[in-house]
C-alpha cells in the first residue's frame, strides 16, 4: 500500500492539494473510497475488492478519527494491501503523530505565511493598534474567510490551553500557547470567542463584513 499525507496550518492550500490527487485519481479511472470513521470501517474498507479491479484511491479527510487500534493495524498489514491511502489533517501533525501510521511514500506540510504568523502572534491585551494594522496587512493577500478561521482556531486553542493539563499539542505548539494565554484571563478567551461565534453568524445571515466585526472586537477588547 502506498500512503500519502497532507496536512498543515495553511488548510486553504492543504484542502486545495487534497483535490489536486482526488482529481488525478479520477482522471485514471481510479475508485474513489472516502472514509468516515463514524459509518465506515476502514479495515473492511481496505481489504475489500473493487468489483471491477480498479486501482483504489482511500480518502481520510480527518486523519484522527482514526482509532488507534486501526493505526497500528494499517501498519502491520501496510505490506499487504492492495491501494493508496490518502491521510489528510487540516492543521500541523507532530512527528509523533505522523509516525502512528505507516511511513508514507510522501508527506506534504503547507505552513502558514509569515504575514498570518505575525498577525496571531500579535494578538494580546494592549496591542489592538498593531493587530489591526497586521490585519490590514494580512487581508492583501489572504480572504477575510480564512484569516477569520485561524483566529477563531487561535481562541480555541487558548482555552484550551487555559483548561486543560495535558492538551493535545506538539511541545512548541504548546510553548507558544501558553506564552500567549498567559496574557489573557479565562473570561477574556472566552468572551472574544462568544464575539466571534456572534460575528460568524451575523457575516451568514445580515452579511456584516467580516472585517468590520474584527476591527470592533480587536478595538474593544485588546484595546
Amino acid at each position: 500500500m502506498k500512503t500519502y499525507i497532507i496536512h498543515g496550518d495553511y488548510s486553504v492550500k492543504s484542502y486545495d492539494r487534497l483535490q489536486q490527487y482526488i482529481k488525478a485519481a479520477k482522471k485514471r479511472s481510479w475508485e474513489i473510497v472516502r472514509v468516515d470513521s463514524k459509518i465506515t470501517n476502514i479495515r473492511e474498507t481496505l481489504v475489500s475488492q473493487s468489483l471491477f479491479t480498479k486501482q483504489r484511491l482511500i480518502v481520510v479527510e480527518n486523519i484522527n478519527a482514526i482509532k488507534k487500534k486501526d493505526s497500528e493495524w494499517l501498519k502491520k498489514k501496510n505490506n499487504e494491501l492492495d491501494a493508496t491511502l490518502l491521510l489528510y489533517h487540516n492543521s500541523a501533525l507532530s512527528k509523533t503523530a505522523v509516525n502512528l501510521y505507516p511511513k508514507p511514500d510522501k508527506i506534504e506540510e503547507f505552513k502558514l505565511p509569515k504575514t498570518v504568523w505575525n498577525l496571531l502572534d500579535s494578538i494580546r491585551p494592549g496591542n489592538s493598534q498593531k493587530v489591526i494594522e497586521l490585519l490590514e496587512n494580512t487581508l492583501k493577500t489572504e480572504s477575510e474567510e480564512f484569516v477569520f478561521a485561524v483566529i477563531a482556531k487561535l481562541f480555541r486553542d487558548l482555552y484550551w490551553v487555559k483548561v486543560d493539563t495535558n492538551p493535545p499539542f506538539s511541545s512548541w505548539q504548546l510553548s507558544k500557547l501558553r506564552e500567549q494565554t498567559s496574557y489573557f484571563k479565562k473570561e477574556v478567551v472566552l468572551k472574544i470567542i462568544d464575539m466571534l461565534s456572534e460575528a460568524d453568524i451575523k457575516a451568514k445571515t445580515t452579511k456584516q463584513p467580516i472585517r468590520q466585526s474584527l476591527d470592533f472586537i480587536f478595538c474593544t477588547v485588546l484595546e
